[in-house]
């Protein structure tokens, strides 16, 4: 009777952990939203450099430093303040139903948060950072380990 109660125990808990592709599904709204807030933001900076600044070849060779200067910082912006929120997560991980906990379960402070989101930048680029989670018993990646973090279902 106590082993049966045990592995009930043991398999809500795995269970409880966000898989593989509802994490994939979240970040892909939330980066179609970063694009969205990035683009309309870059644009109306390119806007103001077009007005100051008559040559038209000089503001084509800023298209992309300030695009990728802008997406970087509404990146950071959008996740920390998402994760470290009441939400525990961003619009996509609220839509998706699962949200951000440290591993013992609480709720992540604003500078655990952002060491969190600039690691998972750096593992974006190196994508081998999210092959992890489909085979870790808390379904992390590399950046839940660096920073004791585990992503879980909101029911």
């Amino acid at each position: 009777m106590l082993n049966t109660t045990v592995y009930a125990e043991t398999q809500k808990q795995v269970n409880s952990y966000a898989s593989f592709i509802k994490r994939i599904l979240a970040f892909s709204i939330d980066i179609v939203i970063v694009i969205v807030i990035n683009t309309m933001i870059a644009s109306a900076i390119m806007a103001v450099l077009q007005f100051l600044n008559h040559n038209s070849i000089k503001i084509i060779e800023a298209i992309l430093p300030v695009s990728m200067s802008t997406f970087l910082a509404v990146y950071i912006f959008y996740f920390t303040l998402g994760e470290c929120s009441k939400w525990q997560g961003t619009i996509g991980k609220k839509i998706i139903k699962i949200k951000i906990t440290s591993t013992q379960g609480e709720k992540l402070s604003f500078p655990k948060t952002f060491i969190r989101v600039l690691v998972k930048f750096i593992s974006i680029f190196i994508f081998f950072g999210y092959l992890t989670i489909p085979f870790t018993k808390r379904k992390q990646a590399i950046h839940d380990f660096i920073v004791n973090t585990t992503v879980v279902n909101n029911c």
